[in-house]
C-alpha cells in the first residue's frame, strides 16, 4: 500500500485505498470543498451588487471614496481571475485526460464536472495539487460569501480515534447557549 500524496500530513502521511493517490480524508476535504464552490458560487453575482448588504459600498458623505460593489468578488469571478483560471485548468485536465465532451461554461460548471470525477482525481500523481488549489478557491470564495466557521477556541486532547496520531486534535467550538463544545 501506498501513502497519501498531499503534504498537509507531514512526516507521517495515512496509507490510501488501492490506486488513490490521496487518502481517505483528503478526498473527502476535496469533495466538501467542490460542493461549496458549487454551493456558493451563485451567490457571489448577488453579493457583488451594490446595496446588498454584503458589498464594502462606499461611505455617507464620501462620494467615491470606496468602490460601490466587493472588489473581492469581483476579482474571484473574473474570467482571467486565478480562481476561475485554477478551477477551470483542473476540468480541462479531466477533459483531456478523460476524453470528455464536457465544455463547463464557467467555474460552478468546471466544479461540477470535478465533483463527479473527484475519485478520479484523487487517483492522478498530481492530485495533491488539485487538491491544494481547489482548497484554496473554495476558502477564498467561503470567506467573501461569509460561510467560515467560528474560529476554534481550543483543540481535541483526546486520543485520536483514527489511529493516526497520539492525539485527536480537532477543532473545539462553541455551542451558542450552552456549556458545551462540539
Amino acid at each position: 500500500m501506498s501513502t497519501c500524496i498531499h503534504p498537509r500530513h507531514g512526516t507521517e502521511p495515512p496509507l490510501v485505498a488501492a490506486s488513490l493517490m490521496l487518502c481517505e480524508r483528503c478526498l473527502t476535504i476535496l469533495q466538501t470543498d467542490l460542493r461549496a464552490i458549487v454551493a456558493l458560487w451563485p451567490l457571489l453575482a448577488e453579493f457583488a451588487t451594490p446595496g446588498n448588504g454584503w458589498s464594502s459600498g462606499g461611505a455617507a458623505g464620501k462620494p467615491g471614496s470606496r468602490p460601490p460593489c466587493n472588489v473581492d468578488i469581483l476579482d474571484i469571478t473574473h474570467a482571467r481571475g486565478v480562481i476561475v483560471q485554477s478551477i477551470g485548468g483542473w476540468a480541462r485536465m479531466v477533459i483531456e485526460q478523460r476524453q470528455l465532451s464536457a465544455s463547463p461554461a464557467d467555474a460552478e460548471q468546471a466544479a461540477r464536472l470535478l465533483t463527479i470525477h473527484a475519485d478520479w482525481v484523487a487517483a492522478q500523481p498530481w492530485a495533491d495539487e488539485a487538491c491544494a488549489e481547489i482548497h484554496d478557491a473554495a476558502y477564498a470564495i467561503r470567506r467573501v460569501c461569509k460561510d467560515l466557521p467560528d474560529r476554534p477556541i481550543g483543540y481535541c486532547p483526546d486520543i485520536d480515534p483514527r489511529g493516526e496520531s497520539d492525539r485527536c486534535g480537532g477543532p473545539l467550538r462553541w455551542i451558542d447557549g450552552s456549556t458545551a463544545v462540539r
